[in-house]
């Protein structure tokens, strides 16, 4: 189906050429992040939480002030273009803020930073709905997950939504959530809660959106690089994978990637998908460029995740919150 869409769209252009109509390609930047797990102070390089003094030695890696302020420098490096800011979810579990706050301090450094879009993990559903559907409720972004179909008695309602489309530069971007299959098996979803197949809820949600006109499509996902490559990257109509959940680092300069970044994954349609993900735990910020075509066929893909280290300077009201939330 893309490789007839692309025919009829150069048969388009060719006439568009002859008429004096012309078209472009777009071009949309992705930044990204995956499980967090509430590493909202910075870590070192034990994955641990990170010491004033290995601070002041300059030894920390991420945290909520670090992606605060890396956020903010690339939007305003790449102000004007066409940007998205997506979340792979697990955001939940690893610190004491989430101890303590059980995602309430999570939402809020998170509608700080402003993400257009993100799918939610297996370990948003560690505490079942006591800790998800707060969260739900203070979150000021769309949050997905196609595959997460919740009852009538779930407080969830309608606050998990299995896509949206976002208008940008004229182009619409629809975005599809997804979480791994076992999360009944790994976490605490409840009775109310049902976790469908994740590829059958990828593809309706992809021929719905499709029907609506949406011809560039996002899969934000949490099941894992490998599932990513061998099957999300391959359902037809998906564009471009956004995953989490494996903490895989992707990278074309650092020895111990996993893979490339992003991995170019052939899909059966006759097009390439670029599928990334960028590491764990706040340590990464992921940006790449994706170019489609007239037909929303991606043309190219590239980029590299961002080290957020002693070289990103720690927002200081991001700071005096945390030491505020902490005491």
């Amino acid at each position: 189906m893309r490789k007839f869409t692309a025919l009829i769209a150069g048969t388009v252009s060719a006439l568009a050429m002859s008429s004096g109509i012309s078209f472009a390609d777009y071009t949309l930047t992705i930044l990204h992040i995956n499980d967090w797990h509430s590493r909202i102070e910075s870590n070192n390089r034990f994955e641990s939480t990170c010491s004033a003094e290995e601070e002041g030695k300059g030894e920390c890696i991420g945290g909520a002030a670090r992606l605060v302020t890396a956020i903010a420098e690339r939007r305003k490096a790449l102000e004007g273009q066409n940007v998205l800011l997506l979340n792979g979810g697990d955001n939940f579990q690893g610190s004491l803020f989430y101890t303590t706050y059980k995602g309430k301090a999570e939402a809020e450094f998170l509608n700080l930073m402003k993400f257009d879009a993100m799918t939610v993990g297996n370990h948003e559903f560690d505490d079942g709905e006591d800790a998800l559907v707060p969260f739900l409720e203070e979150i000021k972004f769309p949050v997905l997950s196609a595959n997460v179909l919740a009852s009538a008695k779930s407080g969830v309602g309608d606050k998990i939504k299995p896509s949206v489309v976002i208008e940008l530069g004229g182009q619409k971007i629809g975005i599809v959530g997804a979480v791994t299959n076992d999360t009944p098996e790994i976490a605490s979803p409840g009775p109310n809660i049902l976790i469908s197949n994740d590829l059958n809820a990828i593809r309706a949600e992809v021929e719905k959106l499709k029907a609506e006109g949406v011809d560039k499509i996002i899969a934000l996902t949490h099941v894992g690089y490998p599932r990513d490559k061998e099957q999300i990257a391959k359902i037809p109509g998906v564009d471009v994978v956004v995953g989490g959940h494996s903490h895989t680092l992707l990278s074309n300069t650092d020895a111990k990637a996993e893979g490339p970044y992003p991995t170019m994954v052939d899909n059966p349609d006759g097009y390439k998908v670029p599928v990334t993900q960028a590491a764990s735990y706040s340590k990464f910020l992921g940006e790449f460029k994706v170019v489609f075509d007239d037909a929303g066929v991606v043309k190219e893909a590239s980029g590299d995740p961002i080290y957020l280290d002693k070289s990103i300077v720690p927002d200081a009201a991001v700071l005096a919150r945390i030491a505020e939330l902490a005491a």
